[in-house]
Formats: C-alpha cells, structure tokens, sequence
C-alpha cells in the first residue's frame, strides 16, 4: 500500500468512490427479475441433483455453444439482454450425463434492480461459516459466499457466490458492506465435493444405506429414486412412502428389475 502524501488519490481516511456509469448497468423490469429469480432457483436444483437438466433446460432460452472439454452448454435469452447461463455437467464414464455440478449466470453490465435480501430469500441462501469477502482497498467489487444446505441424499454442500458492484472502498468487516451491495454482478453455484471423512460423518448424523443392504438403524426409511434409471417417473411414487425397517434387516427394494438399477436407489433415514 503506498504511503499518505498530501496530493494522493483519496486512499488514506476517505472512501474512495466508484460510482457506476449509467451506460455499465442493466436496469430489470420487475418481470425479468421474476424471470433471473426462476432461473437461479433452477440452477441450485439442477446443481443438487433435484432435478434433470433435460427437463428443465427450456427455461434457460437459445443454446448458443456447447463446450465438450468440460462438457459445458451456454445458454441466452433475449428478455435479459446480456445475461448468459453457463452450465457444466459431469462427465459421464459412458452415455450422457444430466448431472450438473456447475451454474454460472454471467453478465455484461451489472444489474439493477434485484435487492440482495429478496435475491438471498428466494434463493433460501445461508452464510457459510468460511464466509470470505474479497475486497481489496481498489477493487470495485465484493462476493458473499453462502452455503445451500447439505444434500442428504448425495452428500455434498452446494456454494453460492454473489458479486456486487459497491459504492465504497470500505473493510470486508464493515457493515455498510451489506447495505451497499446494490448492483448484481456474476453468479456462481457450484457443487462443493466432500472428502471420503467428510461422507462418512455425514452418514453417521444421517444414515443412509441402498437397497437391500443391512438397514444400520431402526425407523422410518424414505427411498430416491435416480432420475436416470428406466422409467423413473413410475418408480418416484414409492419416495412419497415412507417404510418401517428394523436394524439389521435387509434394505426394501421399490421393484426396478435390474440388480444393477436397484442397487443405485438411496434409502435415507427420516425418524423412528
């Protein structure tokens, strides 16, 4: 950081101002920002395996590339003039995946109009407890980190990330950080893998087993149902049910016909 002199940028003492230009802001109509909300609500469905990309990619409008390196499809619409949709799914080992590990809404011009409090309402976002700002003295920016909740099928966290264009140069640790955060910039939701320790932690708070294994606990056992196996919309009325199992005995099956198929149906624990 460079010493205080008498003719310095205001660095030392004073705010240092960034006032955005008009023409570098996207001012939305309440339609499209009910339009983003819906999209954004998507993408963290899509990320926790909620739901199938397939099924719910009309919603992101024209596919314009799609990457095959990182097996990543770039979508845009035209209702949001310079918002695009970037979603990456994991690669399959064979066939086609509708997996999505990662949801990227990038922007040419900051967006006005989407409050942040609404924005982390509708989206039910959490600050992470490794929440980290970065927000360097010149930086015309700041990101707030959150945390979607821990998937209890899949074991793992999703992330989100905000950036927000601010007012003020100020500290990370400042509370006017939350209050000037006006101008959305990017957003990134992303599937945050856990260690094989952390896997295992999370089975002992939730336990989980697949079917026809040994139940570990007695209780109420609810089934998932992978979105990918043959006809898995007829298999999905059985996670409504909820089955009693006693400890030890083996693992109800929901009647796919393949061994295989079976096997991947998750039975997670709700209560005695």
């Amino acid at each position: 950081m460079p010493a205080c002199s008498a003719d310095a940028a205001p660095w030392c003492g004073q705010p240092l101002l960034h006032t955005p230009k008009p023409e570098d802001l996207n001012h939305l109509t309440p339609e499209q920002v009910a339009l983003y909300l819906e999209i954004a609500k998507t993408g963290i469905r899509l990320v926790r395996d909620a739901a199938p990309f397939d099924e719910e990619k009309e919603i992101f409008g024209e596919l314009i590339f799609h990457g095959k390196h990182h097996n990543e499809f770039t979508y845009t619409r035209p209702e949001l003039n310079g918002v695009s949709i970037k979603i990456r799914l994991a690669k399959p080992e064979n066939g086609s995946s509708n997996s999505v590990i990662r949801f990227y809404i990038g922007v040419r011009k900051r967006l006005a109009g989407i409050d942040k409090q609404a924005l982390e309402e509708q989206l039910q976002l959490q600050r992470a407890e490794n929440y980290v700002a970065i927000n360097l003295d010149r930086q015309p920016y700041i990101n707030f980190e959150y945390e979607v909740g821990m998937d209890p099928v899949s074991c793992y966290p999703v992330t989100v990330l905000l950036n927000y264009f601010k007012d003020e140069a100020y500290s990370t640790l400042d509370s006017r950080a939350e209050r000037e955060a006006k101008y959305l910039g990017p957003v990134l939701i992303e599937r945050a893998w856990m260690t094989p320790e952390e896997t295992m932690e999370r089975a002992r708070r939730v336990p989980q087993c697949r079917s026809r294994q040994p139940a570990p606990r007695s209780g109420l056992w609810k089934p998932t149902i992978p979105h990918d196996v043959p006809n898995a919309e007829y298999f999905k009325r059985h996670e409504a049910y909820a089955q009693r199992v006693q400890k030890g005995q083996p693992m109800l099956s929901v009647g796919i016909g393949s061994p295989a198929q079976e096997a991947r149906v998750l039975w997670t624990w709700v209560g005695e």
